[in-house]
């Protein structure tokens, strides 16, 4: 029986090291993890999940982990967020391809698994 492959009609993008880079790494929200265990809170297996899958700010964040978060440390975490985002870029060929992509007709999905913040530079 031969095998009938169907046309490609989408394409799923994974953001971050395929389409885009964050050149100043800070790791905000791993550095609220590192804080949250600092304070007593043993690490969960669906911490990224907490962390990289829900909307919120680091206030927020820091909340469902159960901490609360010091103001210096608040601000110091989001300025290294603010470099992170600040430093976000596409890599040369992304608007190209997309574009020749989408001319072709095929429906494009971008994800990223990372938290709500890192989405606006890439939709932007």
């Amino acid at each position: 029986m031969a095998t009938v492959l169907k046309p490609i009609r989408a394409v799923v993008f994974d953001v971050y090291g395929t389409l885009a880079e964050i050149r100043d790494r800070r790791a905000p929200f791993k550095r609220l993890l590192c804080y949250a265990e600092e304070q007593g809170r043993e690490p969960q297996a669906d911490d990224a999940a907490l962390v990289m899958a829900q909307r919120g700010s680091l206030p927020e964040v820091a909340a469902r982990l159960g901490v609360s978060l010091p103001e210096d440390l608040h601000q110091q975490l989001e300025a290294d967020l603010q470099a992170e985002l600040s430093s976000i870029r596409l890599f040369d060929d992304v608007n190209g391809t997309l574009a020749t992509l989408r001319d072709r007709g095929l429906k494009l999905a971008l994800c990223l698994n990372l938290a709500e913040p890192y989405a606006a530079p890439i939709v932007a």
